[in-house]
């Protein structure tokens, strides 16, 4: 799919976002790295403290239209810290961290807002841990 495909996303949404990273490979011409867990990778978690006792498949939370998730790694650069499964058709736009970094440094204010969501978030956490 080439980045013409994309230009209604551009109405919506920075143009960094919209076609950033479209293609194939990764910006440096190797195969994408990004690709689900899988068993082995969720049994090599399932052995780290963080994780023990938890049930992989548990619901943790829900989310409607608009909202996003995968800002974690957008700002640290790591792997996703969860899996997300629809359960309803859905209409995604997947950003790359070097897009995202170049709207973050147009639109600062971006940055802020994607911080609150994750403290809150955290503190929702929190609170489920704790009850």
């Amino acid at each position: 799919m080439g980045k013409d495909a994309f230009e209604p996303l551009t109405g919506a949404v920075p143009g960094a976002i919209a076609t950033g990273g479209i293609g194939e490979s990764a910006p440096s011409g190797r195969p994408r790295p990004d690709r689900p867990l899988g068993k082995r990778g969720a049994d090599l978690l399932a052995q780290v403290p963080l994780f023990e006792g938890l049930c992989r498949g548990r619901v943790i939370g829900r989310a409607g239209p608009g909202e996003f998730f995968g800002e974690i790694s957008l700002l640290d650069g790591g792997p996703r810290s969860a899996t997300v499964v629809a359960d309803t058709p859905v209409v995604a736009i997947r950003l790359f961290k070097s897009s995202f970094d170049r709207v973050i440094k147009q639109e600062p204010k971006v940055a802020a807002k994607i911080l609150a969501v994750v403290a809150r978030r955290l503190r929702d956490a929190e609170r489920t841990i704790s009850s």
